[in-house]
């Protein structure tokens, strides 16, 4: 047997070290086994303890279990079966480098850390979380997961309940599940060429109020526009004429293109203008096709600020970003143009 997860069909007794009876797991409960000696073995969730290693092999069933990572032995190819050996070793190879993933689930908000122990951000309640080794789980404060945010840390003790390789829950994206996210890889601000360039461009379109909805108190162009009012970008609302600035993490890339599609019905709605200028991941925003939805588009390379470094200036990949201008001023003349009364009588479709 390997370590992993185990579904109990038999009642199975727990003990302690000093081989204690401290309790027992039901049938049908889901266990983490750690390590299997020879006569008893390891586990860590939902109770620490040991239980009989005879009584695990005949009173539990597997779900998932880590294979071992220790290289295969060569075995010798017989004379013209080199083919077929060769490919039966790959395939034995790959599922021998194979780790499986634990998902859990926290009834509460979820605090998100990097890897010095800052907070970077949060998840919602009902969140599903993807660890990939269970010795983590059992001694450490934190632990690192790789979903729904890859390689941030989370407590130990917000892992509250084992889930069935489910990773969205009651989510329809993995995004849905971020409160909010900022710190290292997401904190690279618009330098000093943007800014200017957003400050210009808003004011010749003649809005005073411009609102940042991925607003970060610790960014220039955040402190010369309108806090949203809601810490989540996706509740904003348009409720009167303004202009919008989207300069989102990256990570959120589903979420982007309905949150503007929504704005600019919200305004259409309301009769008012709005202008909305999104700053993006070149080959993001080609996969997205925002393109398709922007009355204007640009696409060149630029650098942002990195507050983890001294502020230096920082091309982020390739450093190719797409800069796109979203209005509904002509969807506008066209809303009150097909209103009027006028237009009505005419019946045009």
């Amino acid at each position: 047997m390997q370590s992993g997860r185990y579904k109990v069909v038999n009642s199975l007794k727990l003990f302690n070290e000093a081989n204690q009876s401290i309790g027992k797991f039901e049938k049908d409960e889901v266990i983490h086994v750690n390590d299997i000696e020879k006569d008893r073995a390891e586990v860590t969730y939902p109770k620490s303890g040991w239980v009989k290693t005879d009584d695990l092999i005949l009173k539990v069933t597997p779900l998932d279990v880590i294979l071992p990572s220790r290289k295969m032995k060569k075995k010798k190819m017989k004379v013209g079966k080199t083919k077929g050996n060769a490919k039966r070793r790959k395939v034995e190879k790959k599922k021998s480098q194979q780790i499986s993933k634990f998902y859990y689930k926290s009834s509460k908000i979820v605090e998100l850390f990097d890897g010095r122990g800052v907070k970077i951000g949060e998840l919602f309640p009902n969140s599903i979380m993807a660890v990939k080794d269970l010795k983590t789980i059992k001694k450490k404060e934190f632990v690192t997961i790789t979903w729904p945010v890859h390689d941030v840390q989370v407590r130990t003790s917000s892992l509250e309940m084992m889930v069935e390789n489910d990773r969205l829950g009651e989510f329809n994206h993995q995004e849905d599940m971020v409160k909010f996210l900022n710190g290292f890889f997401c904190d690279r601000f618009c330098d000093k060429k943007m800014i200017n360039f957003t400050k210009s461009f808003f004011k010749d379109c003649g809005q005073d109020i411009v609102y940042d909805i991925s607003y970060n108190k610790d960014s220039e162009i955040s402190r010369l526009f309108r806090h949203p009012g809601v810490n989540d970008f996706r509740k904003f609302h348009i409720t009167k004429k303004c202009a919008v600035f989207i300069n989102l993490p990256w990570f959120y890339k589903a979420s982007l293109k309905p949150c503007v599609q929504r704005l600019l019905q919200e305004a259409n709605k309301r009769n008012v203008v709005v202008d909305i200028l999104v700053v993006q991941n070149a080959s993001v925003s080609n996969r997205l096709n925002l393109g398709t939805l922007a009355t204007a588009q640009w696409i060149g390379r630029d650098t942002f600020i990195n507050p983890l470094n001294d502020d230096k200036p920082e091309k982020i990949g390739t450093g190719k970003i797409f800069l796109g201008y979203f209005t509904n001023r002509a969807s506008l003349i066209r809303f009150r143009a097909e209103n009027l009364r006028e237009f009505k009588k005419l019946k045009l479709k």
